[in-house]
């Protein structure tokens, strides 16, 4: 008997899944399935604690579907040739999938389309990750927008898909898997667990106690005012319907002036949709400039402060309780992701992809589209980014949103005695140790590797070379 093949990749759930909903209201069965893809997880520098993160949520999907008595398959191998194996031994009607958009994943499903081509099975893709998908916003002319504020204006006049059921289930079919197919046993342990899965428990959290304050704690990283849903909203564990509509109830119960709180997030699952549509539309922006007369940057690139960065070993301390949470979480607050960001870039003059990379490999809620767009707005050279020649200065942004310095002592513990006049900005020791002791300076913690205000001048001019 011919089934359906539901490939899940971002979108690790059983509720309001369209492809899942599709193969439940087709009159044959299907098989479920997650290919474990050797060009993605076997790539240089991809922390096991985002390998966990992803083992631990299909073991949880796993889980859903023993519930309901079905099997969930767990594949190895590059896709088309898993297919191509399947379709081989057992009879298949479709292979259903939701899209997704990254230049990477276009390439694999188009091969994947193909191979149906060849072999006489459809492959049908659904909308699911987004609200409104890339070719859905333009200008009159068709034009993608590039500037998000117009794109904005358009995106929250459109009409959003509520959240839907994933209809009856039925039963599945006796199905055949190859033996060399099935994942090796280093993807069936969880050598460094990360924290419990539980995306149902966080949305509720962050729904009734946090989101009418999201307009002024989102940018205060020393407490939980943002959502901390990204990793769940990443790997499709929530669904952007479920958090757009939630978000909608939460502001149709509060006075009509108290609406812009909640606007506050909406207007971050808008950027969501832009820098999506910005990447499908404009691929070179992966590994190039969206403003392409800014790969002519001489960044200077040097390795030994790339290191002292990436370890949060600058010597200025915001900058550095950012990266040693992201080394120490996967997770980094959202305005700490633009104070590295703009210093890696501005005060170092390290080329803006070398961070990204680095992200890329650490973050458990890495999105391509927007760990670019948000890394080209750090640099300037993006779709409607920061000015060039607008420059954090990390010591201003330390007294503005950590003016207490919580956020800095939890994660530089060497810190946490300094005196409070003397933590956003330590001084810079000239007399070795006994300088250290006489201004309550710790002997582990580095002076700045450079000058704010001389590196500040050296990026406007570096920046103004290329031309406003």
């Amino acid at each position: 008997m011919a089934v359906n093949l539901l490939w899940f990749r971002r979108d690790l759930r059983l509720e309001d899944n369209h492809a899942l909903a599709y193969c439940t209201s087709q009159p044959i069965g299907f098989v479920p399935l997650f290919i474990l893809d050797p060009d993605i997880l076997d790539r240089q520098g991809l922390s096991q604690r985002r390998i966990d993160f992803l083992l631990q949520s299909l073991d949880r999907l796993k889980g859903l579907f023993a519930e309901q008595k079905k099997i969930f398959h767990i594949l190895y191998g590059k896709p088309v040739s898993v297919f191509r194996e399947l379709c081989r031994q057992n009879t298949i009607a479709a292979i259903c999938m939701n899209r997704d958009y990254e230049p990477y994943a276009s390439r694999r499903d188009a091969d994947v389309e193909e191979m149906g081509t060849q072999i006489g099975v459809l492959v049908l893709v659904f909308k699911d990750s987004v609200l409104h998908e890339p070719q859905e916003i333009t200008k009159e002319n068709g034009d993608p927008y590039q500037v998000f504020t117009p794109y904005y204006r358009q995106w929250l006049r459109l009409e959003k898909e509520p959240p839907f059921s994933s209809g009856l289930w039925r039963s599945l079919t006796p199905f055949s898997i190859p033996s060399g197919l099935q994942p090796d046993s280093k993807y069936r342990v969880f050598p460094s667990p990360v924290k419990e899965i539980s995306p149902e428990k966080q949305m509720d959290t962050f729904f009734k106690d946090k989101i009418q304050q999201y307009d002024t704690d989102r940018d205060i990283p020393s407490i939980e005012g943002t959502s901390r849903l990204s990793p769940y909203l990443r790997f499709g564990l929530v669904s952007v319907r479920t958090l757009y509509a939630k978000s909608m109830d939460v502001a149709r119960d509060l006075p009509l002036e108290q609406r812009f709180r909640i606007e506050s997030f909406i207007r971050q699952l808008a950027w969501r949709d832009f820098y999506v549509q910005i990447m499908y539309r404009f691929p070179y922006v992966e590994n190039g400039a969206f403003q392409k007369k800014y790969d002519a940057i001489v960044w200077e690139n040097n390795p030994e402060w790339f290191d002292a960065w990436k370890k949060g070993r600058t010597g200025f301390p915001l900058v550095d309780a950012g990266m040693r949470q992201l080394n120490a979480e996967g997770w980094m607050h959202n305005r700490l992701r633009m104070i590295t960001a703009s210093f890696l870039t501005k005060d170092l003059l390290i080329d803006w992809r070398w961070g990204a990379e680095y992200f890329q490999s650490q973050l458990l809620d890495h999105d391509l589209a927007l760990n670019n767009g948000g890394w080209q707005w750090a640099a300037s050279t993006g779709t409607d980014a920061q000015p060039w020649f607008r420059i954090f200065n990390p010591y201003e942004q330390s007294k503005k949103f950590d003016p207490e310095g919580n956020y800095i002592r939890k994660y530089i513990p060497e810190l946490k005695n300094m005196d409070p006049a003397l933590l956003h900005q330590p001084p810079k020791t000239v007399g070795g140790s006994k300088n250290r002791k006489s201004e309550r300076l710790p002997a582990d913690y580095p002076d700045p590797i450079v000058t704010h205000a001389e590196r500040r001048l050296l990026a406007l001019e570096t920046y103004k070379r290329i031309g406003s």
